[in-house]
């Protein structure tokens, strides 16, 4: 009897293992996506530019929500393509879908900080909505968003309704089921 209870013990915890490593293990995604760059506000229903989105690494779940993104990220929005994404990145997600596009570097031997903005997806990484920093403040010296006026992208999507359903899918969790216009 103590022989089957501590076979049974053994296999269940072999299959607990089993689906840990599987939950987390690194998955590679690949996203090539059309998207939309416009503007919050009903006042700013006409500006619209498209993108796109390039995306092209692995993505590992934890099991307390969260994932990490390795490889490349790129929004090209033409001309206006940010140098950040001539390089590998990594980014973090927490557990409600949120992570920030950032870079770090050194450039004369000092660090450099460079961000875009806050970036959501879904769980297979096949859309996603950036929350776009904008220079602010009286000197526009620091970078910020507003959920009343702030750029949006998002892909795919190839008009403002489309854009708009993807932002609201996304980032429902994190700003708590709040509709942006």
């Amino acid at each position: 009897m103590l022989k089957k209870l501590g076979l049974a013990s053994i296999l269940i915890a072999l299959a607990a293992a089993i689906a840990v490593l599987y939950y987390t293990y690194p998955r590679h995604r690949v996203l090539h996506a059309q998207g939309l760059l416009f503007q919050l506000g009903e006042d700013h229903a006409s500006f619209a530019q498209p993108i796109a989105i390039d995306a092209d690494g692995t993505l590992r779940r934890s099991l307390n929500g969260s994932k990490t993104f390795r490889g490349t990220f790129k929004v090209d929005e033409g001309a206006d393509t940010h140098p950040m994404f001539d390089q590998p990145l990594t980014i973090r997600f927490d557990a409600k879908g949120r992570g920030t596009l950032l870079s770090a570097d050194f450039r004369n031997g000092r660090p450099i900080i460079q961000t875009y903005g806050d970036v959501f997806i879904d769980g297979k990484m096949s859309r996603v909505a950036i929350a776009k920093y904008v220079m602010t403040g009286v000197d526009a010296t620091q970078k910020g968003w507003s959920g009343a006026d702030g750029l949006m992208i998002a892909a795919p999507a190839a008009d403002r309704t489309a854009g708009l359903r993807v932002v609201n899918e996304l980032t429902g969790r994190f700003w708590r089921d709040h509709t942006f216009r």
